[in-house]
């Protein structure tokens, strides 16, 4: 079996469990099957294969949603159980096994229209092995139990307050952010706000930036994303739920009342509502 053949299995399996229960995330069967579309397309993204050639996926995902509808996100958590449930089933039904209990956290983006969403998968675990050998000096550093307005995730148990509108980040004493590692550039990278987003840029860096998993000059940070630093990672969040007991169900908008309204890159048409 093909790796399309195996993922249309898996999104066949799980769109039967949709269509026989009328409890949904997202309000409709169609932005349902958009939302499980989502899942399997990062799933797939991110999908490695160990020495013996089994298929592991990694177990953290990030549900983006726009801001505004953050706090219309109401009495999600079974639901959000549920569907973590269904992934792992149908991925184990086809071969698939995730590197631990499959959890869904929500954030906010700015740069999402009503109606749209978007899904990361991170590998946290290899943040967290990566960056152990690693000496991280920080300045605000926090409890990751209460995440504020901007951080990075460091060390896979802090975070880094992003406080102010220009952060260094790189091996020398006078970066913002001093990351003690050999393989980091003395000056490497740098984040700026510009018009009201985070922007992250690589300095001409020795071992280059990337940001999941593509190598960057710069470019705009969305919540989840996994910044590299010549093999270190970091998390980009912000204002973000810390666990599926803190997230709320998503409720879409209506679209007769916002025709140009869509989920993920299309529109809802009446053939898609329950």
């Amino acid at each position: 079996m093909d790796m399309k053949e195996l993922f249309d299995q898996v999104e066949t399996y799980l769109e039967s469990l949709i269509e026989g229960n009328s409890d949904r995330l997202l309000g409709t069967i169609g932005a349902e099957k958009q939302l499980i579309r989502q899942f399997l397309d990062a799933i797939e993204q991110t999908l490695q294969s160990d020495l013996q050639g089994n298929l592991i996926a990694p177990n953290n995902f990030s549900l983006n949603v726009p801001l505004e509808y953050l706090e219309e996100i109401r009495s999600g958590q079974p639901m959000l159980e549920k569907l973590s449930e269904n992934l792992s089933r149908a991925a184990n039904r086809s071969g698939i096994s995730f590197n631990g209990k499959v959890n869904i956290s929500v954030f906010p983006d700015q740069d999402l229209e009503p109606g749209e969403f978007t899904v990361r998968a991170i590998w946290k675990e290899d943040v967290l092995s990566e960056t152990a050998p690693s000496k991280i000096s920080t300045g605000p550093l926090q409890a990751i139990q209460a995440f504020p307005k901007a951080f990075l995730i460091v060390g896979g148990t802090q975070i880094y307050t992003l406080e102010d509108n220009l952060v260094n980040i790189g091996r020398q004493l006078d970066n913002d952010l001093i990351i003690d590692d050999a393989r980091v550039s003395r000056k490497h990278a740098q984040i700026r706000v510009v018009k009201g987003r985070h922007i992250l840029f690589d300095l001409d860096s020795s071992g280059g930036t990337l940001v999941n998993n593509k190598p960057i000059s710069q470019v705009s940070l969305h919540p989840g994303d996994v910044i590299t630093l010549a093999g270190v990672p970091l998390v980009y969040g912000h204002d973000s739920v810390t666990s599926t007991s803190d997230t709320k169900e998503y409720r879409p908008p209506n679209t007769k009342d916002n025709p140009g309204a869509s989920s993920t890159t299309r529109n809802l048409s009446p053939d898609d509502r329950a």
